[in-house]
């Protein structure tokens, strides 16, 4: 079993380095905001209390948005949930490949159960 996953993650290595390199990027991104989010700190409590409860309920910490956990917690409990979510389609289509390529009959032809195998 261990063969298939260093085969799968011998197939996925550039995806993988590529979607790395684009988390650590975002990453920054995000950090380089939390400056200018502190400054505007009272200006951004009176914008929230004009937000509607439905929002507020959507980002359960953006209250404290202004405090490091808070921000971090509003952008990573809202967005990475997406991304790790196409992440996770993407690599489904390994699965696809190798049963156009013919390699997926091989496999599944070995004595492991199917839940094992996927």
């Amino acid at each position: 079993m261990f063969a298939e996953i260093k085969n799968t993650l011998r197939k996925m290595r550039g995806s993988i380095i590529g979607w790395s390199l684009g988390l650590f990027l975002y990453d920054l991104l995000i950090s380089s905001m939390y400056g200018s989010i502190v400054e505007m700190g009272d200006q951004f409590q009176e914008l929230l209390s004009v937000y509607p409860e439905e929002m507020i309920a959507f980002f359960p910490s953006i209250s404290e948005f202004t405090s490091p956990i808070g921000f971090f917690d509003t952008y990573f409990s809202a967005y990475m949930t997406l991304i790790l979510g196409i992440f996770a389609v993407g690599a489904s289509r390994l699965l696809v490949g190798d049963e156009e390529k013919g390699t997926l009959d091989l496999v599944t032809s070995y004595p492991v159960s199917r839940t094992s195998l996927f």
